[in-house]
């Protein structure tokens, strides 16, 4: 007599238990493109800020660029000009003391607008030889959500670092431009 063996009965739960293992392994990907994602947007951010602080230090160092007189004069020198200031010479004609008060006005203004917490600061470095032109350093700083790591670029003249020290508010991740008009 022969007898003839069921393969299905030796097999059973098998297929279940596959399943089971290819969701978990299948889950473990998903989150970990879930946190890829994440950072990703958290990286963007940040280099959505830090161009932001770039184009304001660069309109701040036009601005200087194009008031020669003013930036002779010490107008622009420890800025920012806080409060309000009077801009209705603007229609009349300003003076260059005018205009650098008006100039450091707006463009604190412009920046605590476009980033978080954000606040820029004019300096002169002081020079060793007297008949050097003056080197300003443009800082602007602005609140990143965790402290971001010193990176500096090639050029040497312009960096982002985890905190200045001329920036009012502490704790503020900062670019910073250096030059001379």
């Amino acid at each position: 007599m022969t007898y003839f063996i069921d393969q299905r009965q030796n097999q059973t739960g098998y297929t279940l238990l596959e399943v089971l293992v290819s969701f978990f392994v299948l889950s473990i990907g998903l989150l970990g493109l879930a946190t890829l994602q994440g950072v990703t947007l958290q990286g963007n951010n940040k280099s959505f800020h830090r161009s932001i602080a770039m184009v304001q230090a660069y309109d701040m160092a036009d601005r200087m660029r194009a008031n020669v007189a003013g930036v002779n004069a010490g107008s622009y020198d420890s800025l920012p000009v806080s409060g309000s200031v009077d801009s209705t010479c603007l229609a009349s004609g300003c003076t260059a003391a005018q205009l650098g008060a008006i100039d450091g006005d707006r463009w604190n203004e412009e920046i605590a607008r476009v980033l978080p917490s954000g606040e820029g600061v004019v300096n002169v470095l002081p020079v060793a030889v007297t008949n050097e032109a003056p080197i300003f350093r443009i800082d602007v700083g602005w609140l990143e959500s965790k402290a971001s790591l010193q990176t500096k670029f090639e050029s040497g003249k312009q960096e982002v670092v985890e905190s200045c020290g001329t920036l009012s508010s502490a704790g503020l991740t900062c670019f910073r431009l250096e030059f001379s008009p």
